[in-house]
């Protein structure tokens, strides 16, 4: 095919369209196909009819079929970030076996999820009773003993001797008010 014949058939049929473009300039002195000529006012009824408010259009089972979705995304998010800090948190997994199941967590999550929790539940709930028992040790040794235990200990310092009884008092005195500012 020469250029001669690649115009000729552009021409034959290009014409048609040009044809009808020009058809629709008649028709719509502005050149606008999809809004009317004129007035604000009748440009705007066209435009209100393709928008509608999406309130209208959804039913109340598409609405709780949504909140069903967000809630599972929502409970997804919150297993995987459990099953992460778990990862980091096991002295017992090796480098490449954290980043293997932190990759079939991040690539296919559900697999993922459901394989961690299959596989390694139970120490991931043994970490859990680790971390809280380590946690209530160190609040247990920064805030101290409680006030029960300080009396106690002052009654036993005064019964061997060491403590005379108005110091006993004085310091029994200074538990009490610590105790009752905490509460």
């Amino acid at each position: 095919m020469n250029l001669a014949d690649l115009l000729g058939y552009l021409q034959h049929h290009a014409e048609p369209a040009i044809e009808q473009h020009r058809n629709l300039l008649a028709i719509n002195p502005c050149g606008r196909t999809h809004l009317p000529c004129g007035d604000i006012a009748s440009r705007k009824k066209p435009i209100e009819k393709r928008f509608k408010m999406i309130a209208t259009t959804w039913g109340a089972g598409q609405v709780a079929y949504s909140i069903l979705w967000f809630f599972l995304l929502f409970i997804e998010i919150w297993l995987a970030i459990s099953i992460f800090i778990d990862i980091f948190r096991s002295h017992d997994l090796k480098g490449w076996a954290k980043a293997a199941w932190l990759l079939l967590v991040f690539v296919i999550p559900i697999v993922g999820i459901l394989a961690y929790l299959i596989f390694r539940g139970d120490t991931m709930r043994a970490h859990q009773i680790q971390a809280a028992q380590e946690q209530r040790n160190f609040l247990q040794h920064a805030v101290g003993q409680s006030p029960a235990d300080e009396l106690s200990k002052l009654l036993e310092l005064k019964n061997m001797g060491a403590l005379t009884e108005t110091e006993f008092e004085k310091l029994k005195g200074h538990v009490i008010d610590r105790s009752s500012q905490v509460n």
